[in-house]
């Protein structure tokens, strides 16, 4: 399968362009059809012609009249998905190319462009920017949303978003049975006013969803290079500021903090990942120096469970 990471496509400024690139490299990696997992239902009966796919014929009349009958079927649209962006000033970090919302940018359209070619209803909403849209499977709604999608590249959004409120308000605003994805660094405002009211309202709304039937799939980027560790370089001492809020400044030894740094963000990350599944949630710890095959395959497993 072929690695497609975001250094490999960051150069290209087409977000459907980068989604069709993931997408296709993917599904040829993976040796299956991207259509496969429709829902259809049977319409009528049509003469058969020659050419027509075997498959569609239906040998129960050929046995019966003698005749040969091609059935046909009317599309139905599996699953509706409602893809959620965080936008807080944290997925901003840490560079222009690299960044995590920038990442999550190219996994939303990735996962867009895989959902019209199966024809689910989905809905893009970037945390903060507003109202939540209807999911759709309209090509003018894909469009839409790409075209959301292709302004961020070089100048993303920077809002101050609350994931706990985005998540309760996709619980009332989505129907029954519905997937939830959710790109975020689990990083925001209300989590620095209260972490632990975070982690409660975090497993509470999960707890809707699936009172709901909901299934909410979180994928819970982060930065390896510069994120889980520090590292140790000649200068000692260096002023470090809290990109989600920057008031927050602070003069550190690197070499005497990296350590208990590192164990803090592994903490955090465990924290994170045992509220979402007490929840009943499913998360995904992506690091965005990797490929995103993971995030479509995590994807297309949850996918796969719900229509299943």
């Amino acid at each position: 399968m072929p690695l497609l990471t975001l250094e490999d496509i960051s150069q290209i400024k087409n977000v459907q362009v980068v989604a069709r690139t993931i997408v296709a490299g993917f599904i040829t990696g993976l040796h299956r059809s991207p259509y496969h997992g429709f829902s259809i239902t049977f319409a009528d009966h049509r003469p058969y012609e020659p050419g027509d796919d075997l498959r569609h014929l239906d040998w129960k009349l050929l046995a019966r009249l003698k005749k040969k009958y091609t059935r046909r079927f009317e599309e139905e649209t599996n699953m509706r998905v409602l893809i959620l962006l965080d936008s807080s000033p944290s997925m901003l970090y840490p560079t222009n190319n690299n960044m995590k919302f920038k990442f999550s940018l190219f996994g939303a359209a990735a996962l867009m462009y895989l959902l019209k070619l199966q024809r689910d209803a989905f809905s893009l909403y970037v945390i903060g920017q507003g109202t939540m849209d209807k999911p759709s499977i309209k090509p003018v709604h894909y469009r839409r949303n790409m075209g959301l999608l292709e302004r961020y590249i070089d100048e993303p959004p920077n809002y101050e978003s609350d994931i706990i409120t985005a998540l309760e308000k996709a619980a009332y605003f989505m129907p029954k049975r519905s997937l939830i994805v959710l790109f975020s660094d689990m990083l925001d405002k209300r989590l620095y006013e209260n972490d632990q009211d975070f982690v409660d309202r975090l497993q509470s709304v999960l707890k809707f969803h699936r009172s709901r039937l909901n299934d909410v799939l979180i994928f819970h980027v982060f930065d390896s290079l510069t994120e889980r560790g520090l590292k140790v370089s000649n200068t000692s001492w260096v002023k470090l500021k809290d990109v989600e809020m920057p008031s927050l400044q602070e003069e550190v030894s690197i070499k005497e903090i990296a350590s208990e740094y590192t164990k803090a963000f592994d903490k955090w990350q465990k924290i994170v990942e045992e509220s979402c599944l007490q929840g009943g949630g499913d998360y995904a710890l992506v690091d965005i120096r990797e490929p995103f095959a993971a995030i479509l395959l995590k994807f297309l497993a949850r996918r796969a469970k719900m229509v299943s």
